[in-house]
């Protein structure tokens, strides 16, 4: 079992993104790098789902961080992923005006959203073996983060 967030990154294929992610946030001290690490992890998450590169809209943890994902993106090398974000927030910027409760309704009254998204997701590379890259180029930064336990959710403290 990986003690630190060094051993879980360098040592196990494949790696446990999630519970990369949860290490991450839960460590007060983040360099800047690191943080950014996580946001890419989050925009991974948030696009990876159903939703697409519009769950990067919904979710509220991924769009809490919509201000500074471009840049997060770009600092881990995601290149393609981050120009697509920008460009979807660029084509719609009047999302982040919306409420959370009528985020959903905007959308979906909003078709070209989805297809926007949709087209500019076609074009995307996956991000992760990019993340992964990136963490393993800071294994010095990550001895000192602490990896969590593998159970999330809500019978883990039952079972884990």
């Amino acid at each position: 079992m990986a003690e630190t967030l060094e051993d879980l990154v360098k040592d196990q294929e494949p790696v446990d993104l999630r519970r990369v992610e949860k290490s991450l946030d839960a460590f007060d001290e983040l360099e800047d790098d690191l943080e950014a690490a996580l946001s890419a992890l989050v925009w991974h998450r948030c696009t990876s789902g159903p939703n697409g590169m519009i769950g990067a809209l919904l979710d509220p943890e991924c769009s809490g961080r919509n201000s500074v994902m471009v840049d997060h993106l770009e600092v881990v090398g995601a290149h393609e992923a981050a120009s697509a974000f920008k460009e979807l927030r660029e084509e719609f910027p009047s999302f982040d005006e919306q409420n959370r409760g009528s985020l959903i309704d905007w959308i979906d009254a909003k078709p070209e959203i989805a297809r926007k998204a949709n087209e500019l997701e076609d074009g995307l590379q996956d991000v992760e073996p990019v993340i992964i890259d990136f963490l393993r180029s800071r294994s010095d930064q990550l001895v000192e983060v602490p990896a969590v336990s593998g159970r999330f959710g809500f019978l883990s403290r039952w079972f884990g």
